[in-house]
């Protein structure tokens, strides 16, 4: 079975890493502070969180201004990220098990908004880069399921199997791509959502956090 994981209060916490490394390179770049104030970061895109912003301030769009950011946005988030000194900055619970007992008989992969080369420094930090076969990335599309597809698509040109396949998320968006694409969908509580909020979108499996749910999501797995 192919398992495809979110990042952002799926598998870590980074406090406000991501946020701050976005709004240090938009203001470099744009000269504007604060430049994501208004803007919701749970469940989106990060081309999508930039466009939001430039919109936001009547900038107008700019492909070399945005491979600045994208370049500022990586250097700023890797000197920020130090998971062994911040205590803001960790695994959501039951991380490391989960994906040891999921990688006996399952492929792991990816589905996250973050672009790769960000997804690649924030697992990175915690090494677990290399656990993953297989992703679809913020610039892979403009919907959440548009990410899926690509990460299917990657799988089955590795010659995976992809008939059965389940996405992880923490946010309603992740549980409408999985959906979308005609995959099971399992719901963590250890993101930025209530668990209203989660139980409203009706994923296959709402789990507290990996830790406690591992029985539970192997059992919806080998159903």
């Amino acid at each position: 079975m192919l398992i495809l994981f979110d990042i952002d209060g799926t598998l870590v916490r980074l406090g406000s890493a991501g946020r701050r490394s976005m709004e240090a390179a938009f203001e470099r770049v744009y000269g504007i502070p604060d430049g994501f104030a208004n803007v919701d970061f749970r469940g989106s895109l990060d081309p999508s969180l930039l466009d939001q912003a430039r919109r936001t301030h009547g900038i107008p769009q700019d492909p070399v201004a945005e491979a600045r950011f994208l370049a500022h946005y990586l250097e700023v988030l890797e000197s920020t990220l130090d998971p062994a000194h911040r205590a803001d900055q960790h695994l959501c619970p039951g991380v490391e098990p989960t994906l040891q007992r999921l990688s006996s008989g399952h492929v792991l992969g990816l589905v996250t908004g973050n672009w790769r080369e960000g997804a690649r420094r924030k697992l990175g930090a915690f090494g677990l880069w290399e656990r993953f076969a297989v992703g679809g990335f913020g610039e892979d599309g403009t919907e959440r399921v548009d990410l899926v597809r690509m990460a299917l698509w990657r799988a089955q040109a590795q010659q995976f199997d992809v008939q059965r396949v389940a996405v992880v998320g923490d946010t309603p968006a992740d549980v409408e791509s999985a959906r979308r694409a005609g995959a099971r969908s399992v719901a963590v509580c250890t993101g930025w959502n209530t668990e209203e909020d989660l139980r409203n979108a009706d994923p296959d499996l709402l789990l507290p956090d990996l830790e406690s749910g591992l029985p539970d999501l192997l059992a919806l797995l080998e159903a």
